[in-house]
């Protein structure tokens, strides 16, 4: 087993020098010596070392170790993918994302997809969604394929992040392709057996634009009949950031105002209230100052910030809610 460089190597304390002066100071040659020869010890932990929490150290250090070998240390973290230990090929995956962004002569997003590809298999998820993380903060559209077979996974958290992802890669692809997508998405928000997955994909529609905004009926159905209040909420939330489509649904969130839920509650008055005044209907004002009026069995503070969503939103409607 190698000893832990950040302990032993007499290169290690240089090389915090040396990151910490890098970008404010220039650095003398001798200086830049020491921070390679501290880089090599910890390439050669991360390679050999018997304990994969020192071997995640490392894959993490290199993130910090930023230089004209910047080359080398993405090849070093490729081949970490491929660790036995899962939170190693973890650490690998978020720092080799980080210097090939920064390197510009490299495109991670083909690594990343392969990665992926394999990950879906695994025993462990969290390396998967470590993978689609990376290709949505990357808009790595080119493998929204990949993406999408995930939304079927077995595991909540890579399905989540799945969605996620499909989301931030829709920023980069046409409106033609996004239409198919959207109605992908709005079956995941009605069938999914995770309250966290139907939330994540009421998120992805809303983002979706015009091709997932074109479902607000469906959202207005969720909003109604989902078991879990959180995805309720984020429905009534989505339906006000949708636009002339959310307003069509105004009912569904005039009803939201009785949920039992005061998180639908709140996000129901927030949703009207960004309507607008041009928009509001008459009724909307009875049912917020119902809201605002009312006070619950032990008038404590869930309450309160109820009906102060309640005031705050009749505020917004102005004289259109009379």
């Amino acid at each position: 087993t190698l000893a832990r460089p950040d302990l032993v190597d007499p290169t290690f304390e240089p090389l915090c020098r040396y990151v910490q002066k890098k970008d404010k100071e220039g650095i003398d040659d001798e200086e830049f010596a020491s921070a390679a020869l501290a880089a090599n010890a910890v390439i050669a932990a991360l390679r050999q070392d018997s304990s994969w929490e020192v071997r995640r150290a490392c894959a993490q250090a290199l993130a910090a170790l930023r230089s004209a070998s910047n080359s080398q240390h993405t090849s070093v973290l490729v081949g970490a993918l491929e660790d036995k230990d899962a939170d190693v090929r973890v650490a690998a995956l978020e720092v080799f994302c980080e210097l090939a962004a920064e390197d510009g002569n490299t495109d991670p997003a083909e690594d990343i997809a392969s990665f992926l590809k394999q990950a879906v298999t695994a025993s462990d998820p969290r390396p998967a969604g470590s993978a689609l993380r990376c290709l949505g903060r990357m808009c790595a559209f080119k493998h929204h394929q990949a993406v999408e077979q995930c939304f079927t996974h077995s595991d909540v958290e890579v399905r989540r992040w799945a969605i996620w992802c499909a989301g931030c890669l829709s920023t980069c692809r046409p409106d033609d392709e996004l239409h198919a997508l959207a109605a992908t998405i709005a079956d995941v928000m009605s069938d999914d057996i995770s309250g966290v997955v139907r939330k994540a994909a009421v998120l992805c529609l809303c983002k979706l634009g015009a091709p997932g905004h074109a479902l607000a009926e469906r959202v207005a159905s969720t909003l109604r009949t989902d078991v879990d209040e959180f995805v309720r909420a984020e429905a009534a939330e989505a339906l006000g950031d949708m636009g002339e489509e959310g307003q069509g649904q105004h009912a569904a969130l005039e009803a939201a105002l009785s949920d039992v839920s005061r998180h639908v509650r709140i996000a129901a008055a927030n949703a009207l209230a960004g309507f607008g005044e041009a928009a509001a209907q008459p009724s909307w004002g009875v049912a917020l100052a119902r809201l605002c009026a009312a006070a619950g069995d032990d008038g404590g503070g869930d309450w309160l910030r109820v009906r102060e969503a309640a005031a705050k939103a009749l505020g917004s409607i102005g004289d259109a809610g009379k």
